[in-house]
Parts: structure tokens; C-alpha cells; sequence
């Protein structure tokens, strides 16, 4: 028995004959655990019956293994064909197995797959097919009655196919079925690794499919800033890129204005997927905007330049979404038919210019509760998103965008937005325009901005926060002060983690000072913002 890293390759393998295991090895299925398939047929009550009628079948069966019919004599048969049908949907070619495989192919070796399963053989046969392999036999224990554990199936299948030990070499992902299995029947093997569990924020979301692809993809990268990239901020982006295309389609927007740099990132993706909409990549800031007031020329040919007119959005963070109206002010100085609608992330309660457009929205957080909630979980995801580019200062006449000169880097930023484009990648090839809900996966943010892991701060909360002024994401530091202890909560982006790394625990504090916290910036948002008319709203933004 030889153990084996997904990343090697297997050279100079003398046997002829190859025999797989076929799951967690030829494919992999789009769950973190085999029993989360159970849950997907009939939800969790199904699961702990489906568990039992398996033990039970299983203990008065005759056999070494027992067939799916067994199991389902004491369940009700409409669940049997569609858990038949969910495995088929879920299962993939493992890809680093699949490339073994066409190299044994390439060198004339036969290859068979060997299988511990209930599951009937033409099932597993189309599998096999959907997912690509070509084989010269499968083995099923369900339909020899033989399980490779004790050796008898790999004995059986020496016997059938009148080979000797040494000619077969087996691969698998089991130590005692594929490996010691094997080795009763005197055949070699090789053991493979396969994915472990390492979802650390998505595991509250009800949506098993897109754990089990998160799962499959996290395994296959090593950066940890990635990796929180792949689970967290990709599926957020791809789900926020859904949500917005069906508002393009539902407002008959003639285009989209992505504005920098937040929407970068977001930008680039939403291309990749829906590469026929009508968009653009926007420079605009706070402080162009505001240049604006001195000389509207060069903003207004600036929105000439990328026809900024007609029924159009605008896509940010939101928030305050201070850039509508004013964009619109001026918009229509051009063209006074010009309908500006802002699609958001999230809002605030104290916002309400959107509301001036029927066609405006936000997307994970859009109820009055939700607006309450998200009071301080705006900074955190403005940090995953701001982009590492030059932010625009102003315009000139000819409507020329005009940068500053210091650009900053934030190379753990840059990781975690790699990691969320590796996500949206493979999903768009595996699972096309298969739908992320928004409401599920806004799970996994509140989960990194409400109870991160100590190590995810220690490697994210230096990072710079760019707002009114440039802070860490988490600007602690030991003290005794209680007043500087809450000056530097006051200014951290990140919440959560500043109480994790004040108390190296969960502290209902945390969750009490949020409420003050959201209460508190909805009264102020109300106070300063509402019914603000657009020069007003420049005047303060000064």
C-alpha cells in the first residue's frame, strides 16, 4: 500500500491492469459528506431514517453488502428514484484522477472499476459515462455480494477476469478497503487523499450542492487569504452578479455603470458571466464628484464620453448611495430625460434617494431590518472589494479622468479577490448559470464578520481600510484604556474580529454593542441624510 499526493504523477507503473475506486476517486459528489445526499433527497428527518433503514438492512442481510432495493423495504420506494437522480446530477470526475486515467488510456492499460456500494451497477455505469471514463468492466458489491474490505471482491474480480495478483495495480482513497483490502488478495495499491472538510464560514448555509463544490475547489488551493476568497467573497460576488443581471432584465436597463473601485472586482466577473449586457467600468469617487462643484464641465463630458443617458443604474456597495443622485444631477444638465436607478449591495436606514427611483434596489440587504443589522457590516465588505488601482480626483475639461499619484497595494486583499475569481471560474465552466441565492449566502459573511477564526485576523487585520481616512481593518492594540480601547473599536472596519482579538473568544458584548451601534448610525444616517437635496448632499461631502 502506497500512499499518494494528488499533486505527484504515477510514472513508471508496470502493472497492466488498473482498477479504481469510483467514488471519492474516478468522481467526487458536489457534497461535503456522503450522508449530506440524504438530505438533499428528503431533508434532515429523511437523513436519520435513511441512516437507520441502511443499519438495519445491513444487519439482517445475508450478504457481505446489500443492494439499494434492501435498503429501501423499509422506506417509502418514491424517495429511491430520487435519490437515483440526485447522485447522478451531483457526481464529477475527480480531475487530477481523471488525468491519471487518460494516461493509463494513452499506454493500452486495462481499466476496471471496483466499487463498495449500494447502489445498482447501471447506475454506477452511468455515472462513469456522464463523468467521461470508458472502462473494460465494473464491479459492484451490491450485485456480487462481495465488499473489498475482506479481499473477496478483489478475489472475485481475479477470479472473472482470470488475472494474477501481479498484474493489477489498485487505486483508491480507503485504507482498509482499497488498501489492506487489496493486499489479502495480494494485489498492489495506491492510496490517494481526498477532500477533508474545510469550509470555516459557509457551513450555516442550507445550500448543500455549493458546499460540497466550495469544499472540492478550497482543497485544491494552499493561500489561506484564496481560500477565504474561494468560500466567502466568490460565491457572494457571483450571487450579487446574478441578482443584478435580473434586475437588467426585469428594469430593461439600456446600461450599467459599475463605479470604481469597489466594483472592480465585481466588474470582472459580472463580464465574464454575462458578457452580452451592456456595461461599463465608471471612474467615479467621492472626490470627483465633489470637484464637480466648482466646474461641472469636465464631469459632465466625462459622462458624454461613456453615454451616461437614458434608463441606466448605477452598481455599487450603496449604503448611503450617495453617488445617484448627484450623478443624475448632473446627467440631466446633459440630457434631461436621463433615469439613473442604483442597483446595491446593501443600504442604510438613514438612506433614502433611492427611493426618488422605482428601478433602484439592494440586494442582501434591503428589509428595514435588514438595513438596522447592516449598519456596521458595510466596511468589511468595502475592504474585500476596494480594488488595488488609483482612485480617481477629478476630470478634466475634455472629460478626462484625472488619478492620484500614490497608488496603494494591499497584497492580502489582492489574494482574497484571486481566490473569488478562481470561484466564479469554476463555476461558470462546472455549473454555468446554476443560481446562488442571495439570501442563503449572506450567511457565510455574517459568519466572517461576526465570529471569525483568531488565525483568518491575524493574517487579514493589518490590511488597510481606505474611507474618510486610511486605517487596519482591525486597529487594535493591548490597552488597558477603556477609552482608547473604544476609539480604536470605533475605527476598525471589522467589528467582529476586533472584539475576537480583544477577548480571544465570542462575548455576547460584541453582539449587544452592535445593536447601540446600529441604532445609534441609523439615528445619525436619518439626521444628516434624509431629505437632503443633491447640492446639499455635495456641500457635505466636501
Amino acid at each position: 500500500m502506497v500512499l499518494f499526493d494528488m499533486n505527484q504523477k504515477l510514472n513508471n507503473v508496470k502493472e497492466n491492469i488498473i482498477t479504481f475506486d469510483v467514488f471519492d476517486t474516478l468522481v467526487i459528489r458536489n457534497v461535503v459528506r456522503p450522508i449530506d445526499v440524504f438530505d438533499m433527497v428528503g431533508g434532515k428527518h429523511f437523513r436519520y431514517t435513511r441512516i437507520i433503514a441502511e443499519l438495519v438492512a445491513r444487519k439482517i442481510s445475508k450478504n457481505e453488502d446489500v443492494t439499494l432495493d434492501e435498503i429501501y423495504h423499509f422506506l417509502p420506494k418514491k424517495f429511491k428514484e430520487k435519490e437515483i437522480a440526485i447522485e447522478k446530477d451531483i457526481c464529477k470526475p475527480n480531475p487530477p484522477i481523471y488525468e491519471i486515467y487518460k494516461n493509463f488510456k494513452v499506454q493500452g492499460k486495462k481499466i476496471y472499476a471496483i466499487s463498495d456500494m449500494y447502489l445498482p451497477k447501471d447506475v454506477i455505469s452511468e455515472i462513469l459515462k456522464n463523468c467521461g471514463y470508458e472502462l473494460d468492466g465494473i464491479y459492484v458489491s451490491s450485485e456480487v455480494g462481495l465488499t473489498k474490505s475482506t479481499g473477496n471482491m478483489f478475489k472475485y474480480f481475479l477470479s472473472k477476469e482470470n488475472l494474477l495478483p501481479n498484474d493489477v495495480l489498485h487505486i483508491g482513497d480507503n485504507k482498509h478497503a482499497d488498501g489492506e483490502g487489496s493486499s489479502i488478495a495480494g494485489i498492489r495499491s495506491v492510496i490517494i487523499s481526498k477532500d477533508k472538510n474545510m469550509l470555516t464560514y459557509l457551513n450555516k448555509t442550507s445550500d448543500i450542492a455549493l458546499k460540497g463544490f466550495v469544499n472540492h475547489g478550497i482543497n485544491k488551493i494552499i493561500d489561506r487569504e484564496e481560500q477565504i476568497g474561494y468560500e466567502v467573497l466568490g460565491p457572494i460576488i457571483v450571487a450579487f452578479c446574478q441578482w443584478i443581471h435580473n434586475r437588467y432584465l426585469e428594469f430593461e436597463f439600456n446600461k450599467l455603470f459599475f463605479l470604481s473601485r469597489d466594483m472592480h472586482i465585481v466588474f470582472d466577473i459580472y463580464k465574464k458571466i454575462y458578457a452580452n449586457d451592456n456595461i461599463e467600468y465608471m471612474y467615479v469617487s467621492r472626490k470627483s464628484l465633489h470637484s464637480a462643484l466648482n466646474n461641472d464641465d469636465g464631469l459632465r463630458n466625462y459622462l458624454k464620453s461613456i453615454d451616461f443617458k437614458g434608463n441606466i443604474a448605477v452598481i455599487d456597495t450603496g449604503w448611503r448611495c450617495a453617488a445617484q443622485p448627484i450623478l443624475e444631477y448632473y446627467a440631466r444638465k446633459n440630457v434631461d430625460t436621463t433615469n439613473v436607478g442604483g442597483l446595491y449591495f446593501g443600504v442604510k436606514t438613514g438612506y433614502r434617494y433611492i427611493n426618488r427611483c422605482s428601478k433602484s434596489s439592494a440586494c442582501f440587504y434591503s428589509s428595514k431590518l435588514d438595513m438596522i443589522k447592516s449598519q456596521t457590516y458595510s466596511s468589511l465588505i468595502e475592504s474585500f472589494l476596494g480594488y488595488n488601482e488609483n482612485k480617481v480626483i477629478g476630470y478634466k475639461a475634455d472629460g478626462t479622468p484625472v488619478f492620484n499619484i500614490e497608488k496603494k497595494n494591499n497584497e492580502c486583499m489582492a489574494k482574497i479577490q484571486k481566490g473569488a475569481i478562481i470561484f466564479a471560474e469554476n463555476w461558470l465552466i462546472e455549473k454555468g448559470n446554476a443560481s446562488i441565492s442571495t439570501k442563503d449566502i449572506i450567511k457565510a459573511y455574517k459568519e466572517i464578520q461576526d465570529r471569525p477564526l483568531l488565525s483568518d485576523i491575524n493574517i487579514i487585520g493589518d490590511s488597510e481600510y481606505d474611507d474618510v481616512e486610511t486605517t487596519k481593518i482591525v486597529s487594535y492594540e493591548k490597552t488597558g484604556n477603556i477609552k482608547k480601547w473604544l476609539n480604536n473599536l470605533r475605527f476598525s472596519a471589522w467589528k467582529g474580529a476586533y472584539f475576537k482579538k480583544s477577548f480571544k473568544c465570542y462575548t455576547p458584548f460584541y453582539y449587544g454593542y452592535l445593536v447601540l451601534d446600529s441604532i445609534y448610525l441609523s439615528y445619525l444616517d436619518k439626521k444628516v441624510f434624509y431629505g437632503k437635496n443633491t447640492e446639499d448632499l455635495l456641500l457635505y461631502y466636501k
